[in-house]
């Protein structure tokens, strides 16, 4: 007889998982599956918050556009007048948020004196907390490279 074969049939693997392993397995799962809703939630949070700065961004973007649009003369005539232009956007699509656009053109002063600065501000509310995002643009009659503004000329 061959005890060989019988001393080796008696040693058996043991492959796979024990119960306690399984179990730890199991609850690390359950840890990382209950805190995906409280990470959506703040996902979702910075995201709207993005999309509201991205969309005030705009806003005073095209409000600089506008600006630089226009001839020198009637930036002077607005910084003459010190009128500041209000308007309202209402943007429905996201939690019905109402957009205030405020722009102002006034005479600079400092190191922009003899050039006029057009400011524009956007403000709203969202979910309680007061937003803004404001933008100022430095205007000279012929240009920022304007030799009587520029030392390296």
């Amino acid at each position: 007889m061959n005890f060989q074969g019988v001393a080796h049939s008696q040693r058996q693997s043991r492959s796979g998982f024990s119960l306690i392993e399984a179990m730890m397995g199991v609850l690390v799962l359950g840890i990382v599956f209950a805190a995906l809703p409280t990470a959506y939630v703040a996902v979702r949070k910075v995201n709207a918050n993005s999309e509201s700065f991205t969309r005030a961004s705009a806003y005073v973007s095209a409000e600089m556009e506008n600006f630089r649009t226009m001839e020198y003369s009637t930036l002077e005539a607005l910084a003459t007048a010190g009128t500041t232009t209000t308007r309202t956007v209402a943007h429905p699509t996201r939690d019905n948020l109402t957009y205030t656009i405020q722009t102002t053109v006034f005479n600079g002063a400092d190191d922009f004196a003899g050039m006029l600065v057009a400011n524009a501000v956007v403000t709203w509310t969202d979910n309680g907390r007061s937003r803004r995002f404001e933008c100022d643009s430095v205007f000279a009659e012929n240009g920022l490279s304007d030799k009587k503004f520029d030392a390296a000329n």
